[in-house]
C-alpha cells in the first residue's frame, strides 16, 4: 500500500524530491524515474573517526576519550578482532560495538555474543543512569526475563507477513499475554521498555517497532535457541528475512549439526513430491559426474542448477559456487578454463576471439561429424581477416558480432546437452518458483555452512557432499554408508 501511495505522489507531483530508504534486502518493488543507490560501508578511516567522536562524547572528556578511542582501535584491528571488524563497517553494529567494549573492555568474535552483551549493557547501564521512574512491574523483571519479554514481542510480528511494524493495541496484547496482566498495565510496560533504554520506539501515534531490525533479529534467534523449537526455525527457511536469525542462532548453539542437519532435510523436501523436479537433479547431477574435474561435485552441480534458472529468475552467474565456501580457490581453474575455451575457438576458427560463455565447467567437447558441420556453418559466414581485410571484419564485427556469439552459444549447448530442455523436462511457473525457493534455500545452507556455526567435520562434509542431490541419490548413499 505505502509503495503505491509512494509512486501515486511522485507521478501526481514530478518535481517534489521523493527519497525512499529501506534495507537492501527488503526492496522488493521498482520505482519508475527512480535513481537507486547503496549507502557505502564505513572504511577504515570513517570507523577511526566515528570512534573517536563516539569515546569523546560519552567520555566527556577529550583527552581521555581519544586515549580510549585509541586503545579500542588497536584492539579492533587486530587479527583475531577480525569477525568484529565486519561488524563495525555500520553506524548501528560500530556504537554497539563502542559500547560494550567501553563497558567491559571485551571483544568478542561471535555477532550472538556481541548483540547478547551489548542489549543487557542498555538492559542495566541506561535506565541507572537516566535515573527513570520505573513502575513495579517491570521493575521486578530480570534482565534475563526482559530479555525473554522482548524475544517473544519480536517473534510475535516476525511471524507474520508484515513483520516489523505493531499496532499499540496488538503491542500491549502480546505483552499482557507474556506477563498474565491486565491491558493497563502491559501498557505501562510498554512506556518503560520505551523511556529506559529505547529498544522500543514510537513511530507515530499508534504504531512501534524495535529501534533497529538488527536487534529484533537477534531477538527472534534467541527465542527459537531458549525454546530448542529448531524445527520451527528450519520451516521458514524459504522466507527471505529470516536469513539473519539462521545465521544468528547458528553462533548462539555449543553445536549446530542438528540444526543444519534439519535445514538440509527441508531443502531436499522442497522438491521431493515433484516427480519432474527430481528428474532435473539426476540430470544435473549425470552432468556433474560426466566432467573431470578437480573441484567438488557439489560446485559442478551449482553450476548447471543455476545455469538452468539464469534466465528465468536473473540470478547471478554462479553465485551458489561463489558461496561454496568449501572450495579453495575458484578463479584460477575459471581461468584456465577460459584460456583453454578462447584456443579451441582461435584454432577452429583461425582469428583471436574472447568469447565470454556463460559455462564454468566445460567437459570435453563433444566434437563429432554433427557438430561440426554446425561450426564450419558459423565459420562461413565470417568474413576473410587476413592482411587488408582486417578493418572490414572489425566493421562487420561490430554490427554481427554478438549475435554470432549467441549462436556459438547454441551449437555448444545443442551438442554437449548443456540444458534441462535438451533432456526434454519444461517447467510451469509453480515449478519454476519451486526451483527458486530451492536455490535460495541452498544459498542460505551453505552460507551457514561457511559462517563461524559449530559443527562436526563429519556432519559438514556429508552435508556439502548431498547438495542438490536427487532424493533417490541421497537415500542410496545413506543406504551404502549403513552397509
Amino acid at each position: 500500500k505505502i509503495t503505491k501511495q509512494i509512486k501515486q505522489f511522485a507521478r501526481t507531483y514530478p518535481q517534489v524530491q521523493v527519497i525512499v530508504t529501506c534495507r537492501t534486502q527488503s526492496q522488493e518493488s521498482r520505482f519508475e524515474r527512480f535513481d537507486y543507490v547503496e549507502v557505502a560501508d564505513f572504511n577504515e578511516a570513517q570507523v577511526r573517526a566515528f570512534a573517536e567522536h563516539w569515546f569523546k562524547a560519552v567520555v566527556r572528556d577529550e583527552s581521555a576519550g581519544l586515549a580510549k578511542a585509541r586503545e579500542f582501535l588497536e584492539q579492533l584491528f587486530l587479527e583475531e578482532n577480525k569477525p568484529i571488524r565486519e561488524l563495525a563497517i555500520t553506524p548501528i553494529l560500530l556504537s554497539l560495538t563502542c559500547l560494550v567494549f567501553h563497558q567491559t573492555e571485551k571483544f568478542y568474535s561471535k555477532r550472538s555474543k556481541l548483540y547478547q552483551e551489548g542489549l543487557e549493557l542498555l538492559l542495566e547501564k541506561w535506565d541507572k543512569s537516566r535515573e527513570i521512574e520505573r513502575d513495579e512491574i517491570y521493575r521486578d523483571l530480570s534482565v534475563e526475563r526482559k530479555l525473554e519479554l522482548l524475544s517473544y514481542l519480536a517473534v510475535k510480528k516476525f511471524e507474520q507477513e508484515q513483520y516489523v511494524l505493531f499496532e499499540q493495541e496488538e503491542l500491549e496484547q502480546y505483552i499482557a499475554e507474556f506477563l498474565d496482566t491486565g491491558q493497563r498495565d502491559s501498557r505501562a510496560v510498554l512506556k518503560a521498555i520505551e523511556s529506559q533504554h529505547g529498544l522500543l520506539i514510537k513511530r507515530s501515534q499508534t504504531v512501534w517497532s524495535f529501534s533497529h531490525l538488527t536487534f529484533q533479529e537477534y531477538l527472534v534467534a534467541k527465542w527459537f535457541y531458549i525454546q530448542k523449537d529448531f524445527q520451527g526455525i528450519v520451516e521458514k527457511i524459504t522466507n527471505y528475512h529470516w536469513r539473519e536469525v539462521f545465521l544468528l542462532i547458528g553462533g548462539m548453539l555449543p553445536n549446530a549439526d542438528c540444526v543444519l542437519k534439519l535445514m538440509k532435510q527441508q531443502t531436499d523436501a522442497l522438491l521431493q513430491g515433484d516427480e519432474k523436479l527430481q528428474r532435473l537433479l539426476t540430470w544435473i547431477n549425470r552432468k556433474a559426474e560426466s566432467v573431470e574435474v578437480s573441484y567438488p561435485r557439489s560446485a559442478v552441480r551449482a553450476f548447471y542448477f543455476e545455469n538452468e534458472l539464469d534466465g528465468a529468475y536473473a540470478i547471478t552467474g554462479l553465485a551458489l559456487i561463489r558461496s561454496l565456501t568449501l572450495i579453495p580457490n575458484l578463479a584460477p581453474y575459471l581461468a584456465n578454463y577460459r584460456w583453454k575455451l578462447d584456443s579451441f575457438i582461435n584454432e577452429f576458427f583461425g582469428f583471436n576471439l574472447t568469447v565470454k560463455l556463460n559455462f564454468s565447467f566445460l567437459p570435453k567437447l563433444i566434437f563429432d561429424a554433427a557438430m561440426e558441420q554446425d561450426l564450419q556453418h558459423l565459420k562461413d559466414l565470417l568474413p576473410d581477416t587476413s592482411g587488408s581485410n582486417r578493418e572490414e571484419f572489425e566493421r562487420w564485427w561490430q554490427i554481427h558480432g554478438s549475435i554470432w556469439i549467441e549462436d556459438l552459444k547454441r551449437v555448444i549447448i545443442q551438442h554437449n546437452n548443456y540444458h534441462c530442455h535438451c533432456a526434454g523436462l519444461q517447467f510451469s511457473e509453480q515449478q519454476r518458483e519451486l526451483l527458486r525457493l530451492y536455490h535460495q534455500a541452498n544459498s542460505l545452507l551453505v552460507e551457514c555452512l561457511g559462517s563461524n556455526y559449530m559443527v562436526s567435520s563429519e556432519v559438514k562434509q556429508k552435508l556439502q557432499e548431498t547438495l542438490l542431490l536427487p532424493i533417490a541419490e541421497i537415500e542410496k548413499r545413506q543406504q551404502e554408508n549403513v552397509d
